[in-house]
């Protein structure tokens, strides 16, 4: 996977697909997080608490799960080393 950032848009290169995905700051905390690793929603969550200094937020868990879910189905997570 290729990410290129021009002022506030992300995209990101999908090399397995050949296509290329405009998506927001929130899915690159998430890609940046398990790039490497293998975590789980509820891990990803907590990282994200900390990262940011946040307290509990069961509408930023319920995010999580949508992004993560989007991600898996354009194949994204999968190919990630």
């Amino acid at each position: 996977m290729v990410s290129h950032q021009w002022g506030e848009a992300h995209f990101i290169y999908h090399q397995e697909s050949g296509q290329t995905h405009f998506v927001n700051q929130s899915c690159i905390d998430i890609l940046t997080l398990v790039t490497g690793k293998s975590l789980s929603t509820q891990e990803i969550y907590e990282r994200l608490l900390v990262r940011h200094g946040i307290d509990e937020d069961p509408e930023l868990k319920e995010a999580i799960e949508g992004v993560t879910a989007l991600l898996e189905q354009l194949g994204v997570l999968s190919s990630l080393p």
